[in-house]
């Protein structure tokens, strides 16, 4: 993810590179940061949830890592897929 663009907003840092296979990537990291296990893994979730709205909507392909941060527990599934479409548009993907 060297090459590719990052994103940084206050609840995610998000990587966006042009894929190198045929198929879209997507890549999580919820540290301590976020809470304590259990709010990780529901965070986890719903970025997972609206990663999938990102991947059914594009026929783009495209490799992302999003690294959750602070206050990343309290988006929605949509919020993920507004964020991850408006990373690869900044992109220019």
């Amino acid at each position: 993810m060297r090459r590719g663009r990052r994103f940084v907003i206050p609840q995610a840092v998000v990587s966006v590179l042009p894929a190198t296979t045929e198929v879209s990537r997507i890549g999580l990291i919820t540290p301590k940061v976020v809470g304590n296990s259990v709010l990780r893994h529901k965070t986890a979730r719903m970025i997972r949830a609206g990663a999938a709205l990102f991947l059914s909507e594009n026929a783009r392909t495209v490799d992302v890592v999003v690294r959750a941060q602070a206050g990343a527990s309290e988006l929605k599934p949509s919020d993920w897929h507004e964020i991850l479409n408006a990373a690869c548009e900044r992109a220019s993907l």
